[in-house]
């Protein structure tokens, strides 16, 4: 679980994000594509999450960080 904390999200209009820190433990580097989805993707809802970054490619024993934006559009 990830806690954005309290938000009116007419102060922050583009969101608030989070960086989510990502490593590559191994000895070759990978390619990562990162994606959000909605737990019911039949769902009308519009959704309040958002990745800044979609791939990144991660050296040997290196890390990179992805923003998470949050932007929600009702309160519920």
């Amino acid at each position: 679980m990830f806690n954005f904390g309290s938000l009116v999200s007419s102060k922050h209009p583009d969101g608030v994000f989070e960086k989510f820190k990502i490593i590559n433990p191994n000895k070759i580097p990978c390619n990562v594509k990162f994606d959000v989805r909605k737990r019911n993707p039949n769902s009308t809802e519009n959704f309040a999450f958002e990745i800044a970054t979609k791939t990144a490619k991660i050296p040997p024993h290196e890390s990179t960080y992805v923003k998470v934006y949050f932007k929600p559009t009702i309160m519920a």
